[in-house]
């Protein structure tokens, strides 16, 4: 068999959205193209030809359904289209189910093809392969439309450049006709096949798991917004009302960002609020918000200092507890008291009213929240709800009236992608999801073609002694064998260790700080003014709740006794946090109960 690369598919193919693009019909193609050849041959599913300018920004690329690279015989570049195609010779113009195509799939092709070549020999790339010497053909694959009687697609178009559904169980056969079109010597090694890997995947396959995540994480932040993402950023800009649904990891606070980012220069009033202090750090950081910077228009809060800091600057007497007896009052407060004043507020003073106000992680506000902020929008601004169902542990939250926007004026939309966890991961999340959230009909794709991840590393310890102490031993190894920076770890506790010496968030920190030698930080330190959390080399620890719409490169989730209907919501955000690597350290059951969904 060939080596097929990703090893798998990139994509799950039980969502019906998928599998009516044709994505299942694709994975088909996938598993021929990988059977039709030894091991010698490389095929590369959706290889990305994208190339970055001297100041680091996107120069241009094109992209390939499938790549096939024959050591003998050159490389094909294969554009695939399920359904019934059709080509209109008087138009020049080709169809897919009677729907008129914007591209020829054969130019798709050929665009690929030209892509490789120019990322072959651009100046940035360390790897150099010289491509005179290969053959590089491009041509079609239609699996389910039956070869016309009449061949007449343009005199460009020669019958060997496509592949009919009769031709699919004989690709090897279609694909020696294809090769033959450009004839030439061609001896590819082992490091040129590698070389290529490299260029179009960022991995060198034989490199430690930290360096092939690092590379693979590159190569993704190198990717512009793909299809779902852009659907979603044209939905808020032709609705005013948008509620966005996405379990962890979809990117819905990147695509919040991104939305200020799109409307700042049209000098708009923007406001993005929170409910972590954490998370409103970490959201200044990705708009780069400085005081001399640009985005000084945009306003990033966690609601309660938003209340507050409101009442300050208009000078209106406002009356905030600083200490609540009990988490009840204090939900109260924030859910009833400071959304009514706040509201109250923006009646009197309409000139500060907002164009655009987003709301992150909007599962955890209070209910009265829902129709109070619509209070702080201009009368033709525009409001938008970003959240995750399966992320909240609050009792009294405006979930439900998220789960139903229509009935409440509002587009809904779904990001389904997830765009932050290695694929070893999702689909741990996924089978979670499955077994313990079955009511919510949640389905996650894998994203990521770039970092397929190894499995979540499963540690025993049945004593809260015992779980500091085998944290402690695995951050070392972590950072003095693996080489992982301290700024890329985080700890995260699900539970409290009451009955222990660890009986605090502070007291945890400090055993770690001394034991490891590094400084470890809470999550609660990012709120400090600026502080950025990529620059700081240092261990986060935090409880899961702290740490929403954060991540780490490598998480170890620590101390949950059972995964139950009590306890999954936070496992579940524990566990998604992770964007490479996965360490769990707790009981004997929690342990058994992750083993079973691996």
């Amino acid at each position: 068999m060939a080596e097929l690369i990703p090893s798998t598919f990139p994509f799950t193919l039980d969502d019906p959205k998928m599998k009516k693009e044709g994505f299942q019909r694709e994975f088909e193609v996938y598993t021929k193209l990988g059977s039709a050849y030894d091991e010698k041959v490389h095929v590369m599913c959706k290889p990305t030809f994208l190339r970055r300018n001297t100041y680091g920004n996107i120069a241009g690329g094109e992209y390939a359904d499938f790549m096939i690279v024959h050591p003998q015989r050159g490389i094909i570049f294969l554009e695939c289209k399920a359904g019934l195609m059709s080509y209109n010779a008087t138009k020049g113009k080709w169809s897919r189910n009677k729907v008129e195509l914007e591209k020829s799939p054969i130019i798709q092709a050929q665009d690929g093809m030209y892509g490789f070549k120019k990322l072959c020999t651009f100046p940035r790339n360390q790897k150099k392969i010289n491509i005179s010497n290969i053959p590089l053909i491009y041509g079609a694959i239609f699996p389910d439309t039956p070869k016309p009687n009449k061949f007449d697609f343009g005199s460009s178009v020669k019958p060997e450049m496509i592949i009919w559904v009769e031709d699919f169980n004989n690709l090897e056969k279609s694909l020696s006709k294809l090769f033959a079109i450009n004839r030439g010597e061609c001896n590819l090694g082992e490091e040129d096949k590698t070389n290529i890997k490299e260029i179009l995947y960022g991995i060198n396959f034989d490199t430690p798991f930290k360096k092939k995540f690092e590379l693979g994480e590159e190569r993704q932040e190198k990717l512009e917004f793909d299809l779902e993402q852009q659907n979603l950023l044209s939905d808020l800009e032709d609705n005013n009302k948008v509620i966005v649904k996405g379990l962890a990891g979809t990117g819905k606070t990147i695509v919040a960002a991104k939305t200020a980012i799109k409307e700042i220069y049209e000098n708009k009033k923007i406001l993005i609020l929170t409910k972590k202090k954490g998370l409103c750090q970490f959201l200044k950081v990705q708009l780069n918000q400085r005081p001399s910077s640009k985005t000084n228009n945009i306003r990033i809060y966690s609601i309660d200092n938003f209340v507050k800091e409101t009442a300050v600057r208009l000078n209106v007497p406002f009356t905030r507890l600083k200490k609540f007896p009990n988490q009840q009052e204090k939900a109260e407060h924030f859910g009833n008291y400071s959304p009514q004043r706040c509201q109250q507020i923006f009646d009197q003073y309409t000139d500060e009213k907002f164009d655009i106000v987003i709301i992150d992680e909007a599962q955890d506000f209070q209910q009265n929240w829902f129709h109070s902020l619509n209070a702080i929008v201009k009368d033709k601004g525009s409001i938008f709800f970003f959240y995750d169902p399966l992320q909240t542990t609050l009792p009294n939250t405006m979930l439900e009236i998220l789960k139903k926007p229509n009935e409440n004026g509002f587009y809904g939309h779904t990001l389904t992608k997830n765009y932050r966890n290695t694929s070893s991961i999702s689909n741990l999340l996924s089978k979670l999801i499955k077994k313990y959230f079955p009511n919510e009909k949640l389905t996650y794709l894998q994203h990521s073609k770039f970092n397929p991840g190894r499995p979540p590393e499963l540690i025993e310890a049945n004593s809260f002694e015992e779980i500091i102490k085998k944290t402690i031993i695995k951050a070392k190894y972590l950072i003095n064998e693996e080489k992982w920076k301290p700024m890329d770890i985080g700890v995260l506790g699900i539970d409290s260790m009451l009955g222990s010496k660890y009986h605090s968030s502070l007291s945890i920190t400090k055993e770690l700080t001394k034991e490891l030698e590094v400084k470890v930080i809470g999550a609660w330190d990012y709120s400090l003014p600026y502080m950025d959390p990529k620059e700081v080399n240092d261990i986060t620890y935090s409880d899961v709740e702290s740490f929403k719409g954060l991540e780490k490169k490598v998480v170890i989730l620590i101390n949950f006794n059972e995964i139950n209907k009590d306890s999954v919501q936070k496992i579940y955000t524990g566990l998604s946090r992770a964007k490479g690597d996965l360490i769990v350290i707790s009981n004997q059951k929690s342990i058994n109960q992750i083993k079973e969904l691996l």
